[in-house]
């Protein structure tokens, strides 16, 4: 499907720099704090404009927004490609933040092109691909940093732009509008706190973002404290936990991509939603409990049931959203929902940071007991298959 492959490649891109960008500003002479900030200023653009995006995907089509989205990532790795301080680092990554906080207008995309009962395995081929552009981005961009050389990322950031060209030309030619329903006549809002607040009024919708911003915040405290558990405790090396990780992505994808399709011929999306919920809240808490030479089988074992909880949660939670937003305004609730996502990507890492250095197992143990909440908000509502 094109726009797969489109999502794809997007991801790949602008993954390129994650792995690098500490060593990176290192070989600059920079403070470790740059590091923290270039990756918040990432993070805030996101917040910004997701609904932003979302929402003129509603008033001018998803196409066009695609296009505009992918060609503002191709600008801020032409940057990165020329990057030599301080100054042109923030500016590539607040353009690809922006750039980058399509997801939702890709989700609005899936969800237009899909029938009811074919939305929520198809939302979960959108997350596959994510995952998948996850596990190649940082690899291609660690090959292409070892080109660059010492205090030079020019073949990251080339590589990554002549991807975003090849990327635009592709949609431009190829990808078609999916937005029957587009409101050219809607009203403009910049203010990604104002959708957010709108849309937590509305019911199921506010319960169904309430869960999201749960579940993110949970799984991104564990993304930040896990390395430091892993290097400390069972003697990870860096190169090790990334294989980690990558093990987390595959399974991600994996599940999203196949498992799904399966499950959700047999279950509705709230079944789903409180299987994926206790499968992460009980392997989040099980991670720091095995002991030190345990570490294979035990702790791969956790990680994976970890990445099929995920799988779980957020392909079935998009497309019950979808489905209760108006039909003028799926993109902007995907764009709401997205942005209230990224302040939980603030407040997980800064809790599981704080909670680490008290007691390595708390952030852990407080994740898992995060995910009790969406039980009980999912519990009360009625699946969306009963609303049909």
């Amino acid at each position: 499907m094109i726009l797969l492959l489109t999502v794809f490649i997007d991801m790949v891109c602008f993954s390129m720099i994650f792995p690098i960008l500490p060593y990176f500003v290192k070989e600059l002479e920079l403070s470790d704090m740059v590091v923290g900030l270039a990756a918040a200023s990432f993070a805030l653009m996101n917040f910004l404009c997701s609904p932003l995006w979302g929402g003129m995907s509603d008033r001018k089509g998803r196409r066009p927004v695609m296009l505009l989205s992918i060609g503002i990532t191709f600008l801020a790795n032409v940057l990165l490609a020329f990057t030599n301080g301080v100054v042109l680092l923030f500016l590539a990554r607040i353009l690809a933040g922006i750039g980058s906080a399509n997801i939702s207008v890709a989700q609005a995309y899936m969800a237009d092109i899909s029938t009811p009962d074919e939305r929520t395995k198809n939302l979960g081929l959108v997350g596959a691909v994510f995952g998948l552009g996850f596990i190649v981005g940082p690899v291609l961009g660690g090959v292409l940093k070892s080109w660059s050389g010492e205090g030079n990322v020019f073949w990251v950031g080339a590589g990554a732009a002549l991807l975003n060209l090849v990327n635009l030309g592709w949609a431009y030619f190829s990808l078609g509008e999916s937005n029957q329903h587009i409101d050219a006549g809607r009203r403009r809002s910049y203010n990604p706190f104002g959708q957010i607040f709108r849309w937590l009024r509305v019911p199921v919708i506010n319960q169904l973002m309430w869960i999201f911003f749960l579940y993110v915040t949970a799984f991104s405290m564990m993304q930040i404290t896990s390395g430091l558990l892993w290097k400390e405790k069972y003697g990870l090396t860096e190169k090790q936990t990334s294989y980690v990780f990558a093990l987390i992505g595959i399974v991600s994808a994996l599940s999203q991509g196949l498992l799904i399709r399966l499950l959700t011929a047999r279950f509705t999306e709230k079944q789903l939603i409180i299987s994926g919920a206790l499968l992460m809240g009980i392997s989040l808490a099980l991670i720091p409990v095995p002991p030190a030479d345990a570490f294979i089988p035990y702790e791969l074992i956790l990680v994976s049931c970890l990445s099929v909880g995920n799988a779980c949660i957020t392909p079935p939670l998009t497309s019950w959203l979808s489905q209760k937003a108006p039909l003028k305004e799926v993109g902007q609730v995907m764009g709401a929902n997205q942005s209230f996502a990224s302040l939980a990507r603030v407040i997980g890492p800064a809790a599981g940071g704080f909670l680490y250095p008290i007691w390595q197992n708390l952030p852990f143990f407080t994740s898992g007991l995060l995910m009790i909440a969406p039980l009980f908000l999912v519990w009360k509502l009625r699946s969306s298959h009963d609303d049909l």
